[in-house]
């Protein structure tokens, strides 16, 4: 569902905040919600307080620059810029 909004097929915005809640920690598990671009993964269970703490970073503006290309789109996941 995420890979649909963020193509734009499933609704009028592509990019809302995306918080992902995963109750399956196997990296491969991760990576591929990881490639459907969610803006931050929660594994659960959690504490009530984390995912308020990780909502309150997006809304004070601490999201990653988006990207688009033809196999991901989501946020920027690059630690260092491409030469």
């Amino acid at each position: 569902m995420i890979s649909e909004i963020r193509r734009g097929r499933l609704g009028p915005r592509p990019f809302p905040i995306v918080i992902a809640l995963v109750t399956d920690s196997d990296p491969a598990a991760l990576r591929q919600v990881s490639n459907c671009g969610p803006d931050d993964i929660i594994a659960l269970p959690c504490a009530p307080q984390t995912l308020l703490d990780r909502i309150n970073l997006f809304l004070g503006g601490a999201r990653r620059p988006l990207v688009v290309n033809e196999g991901y789109a989501g946020p920027e996941r690059r630690v260092k810029p491409r030469e």
